[in-house]
């Protein structure tokens, strides 16, 4: 990241190095409140620069929470690579998919 209005990159997200800590052990007795807190940000926005050749919708990201994708006026074959797009998940028109992984995502 050279400038400030710049994203940062995967791996200055996750860091290149792990720090050394102590290893705690924990055991949990009883039920224990788990609660899914809501994403900090997020955008919204449409394409209709879609074609039949596989492109990519979407980089990798690791702070990615969710994506949801509906294909509007024709089905959508959906992959995390160029390759696996072409033999992909079928989506059809109007039904929405939710992605919860960080992976790149092609269509």
């Amino acid at each position: 990241m050279t400038e400030r209005t710049q994203e940062p990159t995967v791996e200055e997200i996750e860091g290149s190095e792990s720090p050394d800590l102590a290893v705690v052990p924990v055991q949990v007795e009883g039920p224990v409140r788990v609660q899914q807190l809501p994403a900090v940000s997020g955008e919204m926005s449409s394409r209709n620069d879609i074609t039949v050749t596989p492109q990519k919708l979407f980089s990798e990201d690791p702070r990615r929470k969710v994506l949801t994708l509906i294909a509007n006026t024709a089905p959508l074959v959906i992959g995390r690579t160029q390759q696996e797009c072409l033999n992909g998940a079928h989506i059809p028109t109007n039904i929405p998919v939710v992605i919860t992984h960080r992976e790149a995502v092609w269509i």
